[in-house]
């Protein structure tokens, strides 16, 4: 690729991918960005590009069948999972800067468009994984859906983990849905679990946090908790928050449970909570660096109860007592923008995003999460509909990253799609990337 991977035009700290993407990923230190086409080539290979994020370099391209998930498994070292079949996946762990191949791991049970990575933060183990195992009758379940334990360095497969033959809850008619994830010392695996409701058209029962012991290969029971849990994050070496979403848009209801798994407690949950109706389906979470508040966005109501409309809201959640602390209105359209993010102790306070128009986004910065914003950055959302908009911190923090999902548009000679992520019963879309200098913000 000879062109910049830079939109021209941006101010100073603001680096806009001009590409739509299908998934990206940052290396741990910032410094290099990868990504992989919307479109497949008129080969029916879909590329993958790693490039420098000082220069916009493109350090190399790597093409092959349809892309599940990238991810930096270090500060040079490119996880690349590609579908082989609709139900197999392969593993390729390329080397930064030269792309040289590392390693290559075979996963025969993972099915569907995306999947997840997840990586210990000991550099150890990584996790590859359905993003969320739904539920489906045995009848409608085309396969077993594994989650895949790896060896960072190496790729073997450690741990092939079905949920649906866990030993620690009984066998249903039905399978669960699951959402796992990788302990950050990666000593353990950690799963919730679904329960069915009690009745038709009732609401699902409280789900089930499990955990798995890699030295006996059995599975032991936490904590009820949970229960459309499609998201868990670490928030300590023994506390988790799930988030639950009926759906995927902020009107759509949204739960948060924080849980003890030492001593297989629930902290806080908002399910039945008189003050329950805060959360939606797109509500973000981040924790501190010093790890002891957690950022959640969510919503307030705008309109009258038989007309319901929301705006945004943004939340302190201290993860040690449960404590539901401050809230603060965001003024936004929440369909096209909302975010917050803790920025890095250098610059200190918290980055909130919020939707001026349908086509810019404004970034603030908060010196502390009650004061009035001190400095502000127009953000364009570029792009056919931007929708989705999204802050997060970089894994390295020294960026902010704006996400936002766009209508793809084909180039030259696309004859198919590639794997790209997929709304539920509706249009495909892809995402547009800007790293922003987080010291721009001060």
């Amino acid at each position: 690729m000879d062109v910049s991977i830079w939109s021209e035009g941006a101010p100073e700290g603001v680096r806009g991918l001009r590409f739509e993407c299908a998934s990206w990923a940052l290396s741990p230190d910032d410094r290099w960005l990868a990504w992989s086409d919307v479109y497949a080539d008129e080969a029916a290979q879909t590329a993958v590009y790693c490039a420098e994020v000082e220069t916009g370099r493109v350090v190399f391209e790597k093409r092959g069948g349809p892309v599940k998930s990238i991810a930096f498994t270090g500060p040079e070292q490119l996880l690349v999972v590609r579908e082989q079949t609709k139900l197999m996946a392969r593993a390729v762990l390329h080397a930064v800067p030269d792309g040289g191949v590392i390693a290559t791991a075979q996963m025969p049970s993972l099915p569907g468009l995306r999947c997840r990575v997840e990586c210990a933060a000991t550099g150890s183990r990584v996790l590859v994984a359905p993003v969320r195992w739904h539920g489906l009758s045995r009848e409608r379940s085309p396969s077993r859906r594994l989650a895949y334990v790896l060896a960072a360095d190496t790729l073997d497969v450690l741990t092939a983990w079905d949920p649906d033959e866990t030993d620690a809850l009984p066998r249903l008619p039905e399978v669960r849905s699951a959402v796992a994830t990788l302990a950050p010392d990666g000593d353990q695996l950690v799963a919730w679990l679904s329960s069915p409701a009690i009745r038709e058209g009732a609401a699902p029962e409280m789900g089930t946090v499990i955990s798995h012991d890699w030295s006996t290969g059995r599975d032991v029971r936490r904590v009820r908790a949970g229960r459309r849990v499609d998201a868990i994050r670490w928030l300590g070496p023994h506390t988790l928050a799930l988030r639950s979403a009926e759906g995927d848009e902020l009107a759509h209801r949204g739960d948060l449970d924080l849980v003890d798994l030492h001593h297989g407690e629930v902290i806080v949950s908002t399910d039945g909570a008189p003050d329950s109706d805060w959360m939606g389906g797109r509500s973000t979470l981040d924790l501190h660096p010093d790890r002891d508040r957690l950022l959640v966005t969510g919503r307030a109501s705008t309109g009258a109860a038989g007309a319901k409309a929301w705006s945004g809201l943004v939340r302190e959640v201290l993860p040690a007592t449960g404590a539901l602390s401050s809230s603060r209105a965001v003024s936004t359209q929440p369909a096209v923008a909302l975010g917050a993010a803790w920025l890095p102790a250098h610059v200190g306070g918290l980055a909130l995003l919020r939707a001026r128009t349908t086509k810019e986004a404004e970034l603030l910065r908060l010196p502390t999460f009650t004061a009035e914003p001190d400095a502000r950055m127009a953000v364009a959302l570029d792009g056919r509909k931007p929708s989705h908009g999204a802050l997060q911190r970089s894994p390295g923090e020294t960026l902010l990253v704006v996400t936002h999902r766009v209508e793809p548009t084909a180039p030259p000679g696309a004859k198919k799609r590639s794997t790209v992520s997929r709304i539920v019963d509706g249009p495909l879309w892809a995402t547009r990337v800007t790293l922003i200098d987080a010291t721009a913000l001060r």
